[in-house]
């Protein structure tokens, strides 16, 4: 066995001792680090959740647009078709520009 002398005990039990302190600061400035970055990571996070509803909703709102104008397109030629009911025959407007006969049900 070594035998230490108690100066020497000492010694080491205040390097120990620096050591310890030295770490649980360095412990405790690392978790007040995590608890901020946890912090930063959730900001970004609910960031990002709206810029994706955002998108989403945009992005929906215009396949709706899309879709609506297409169906009113549909809607609109079906009725302009309606006006157009009778050929004229080509004898009759020779050197016009009326290609058909308009009818109204008055």
């Amino acid at each position: 066995m070594k035998s230490m002398d108690p100066k020497d005990n000492e010694n080491e039990i205040e390097k120990l001792s620096q050591m310890l302190s030295k770490l649980q600061d360095i412990y405790y400035k690392k978790k007040e680090h995590l608890k901020e970055l946890e912090l930063e990571i959730s900001e970004l996070r609910d960031v990002l959740n709206f810029l994706s509803s955002l998108i989403s909703g945009k992005s929906f709102h215009s396949a709706d647009e899309l879709y609506s104008q297409k169906v009113l397109k549909k809607t609109n030629s079906f009725s302009e078709d309606q006006y157009f009911v009778e050929e004229i025959p080509k004898e009759k407007v020779e050197g016009t520009n009326i290609k058909r006969k308009i009818f109204s049900k008055s």
